[in-house]
């Protein structure tokens, strides 16, 4: 990184009292079924989800979905989606 480049930053901590906010360049947009990962490039399910079937559902629809060098996590709550697209 060089001085006066631009980068964008998540705020992972507020700050408190005269304590700085506390950055982090891992973006991530958490949602109530996944996290998506922008810059990440991995796939993640949760542990939870135990069904081979819907495992491998999930991890082809990521994968199929997903640009080069985007990551999400799927969570627990993924499983039971009826998504039309995850057939």
């Amino acid at each position: 990184m060089q001085v006066g480049e631009e980068k964008i930053v998540q705020i992972s901590k507020e700050a408190i009292g005269s304590k700085s906010p506390r950055l982090t360049s891992e973006i991530s947009l958490p949602g109530r079924m996944l996290v998506y990962l922008p810059s990440a490039g991995l796939i993640s399910l949760s542990r939870k989800i135990v069904d081979a079937k819907k495992r491998e559902r999930l991890r082809v629809w990521a994968t199929d979905n997903l640009a080069e060098g985007e990551g999400i996590i799927v969570r627990t709550m993924a499983e039971e989606a009826s998504w039309s697209i995850c057939k």
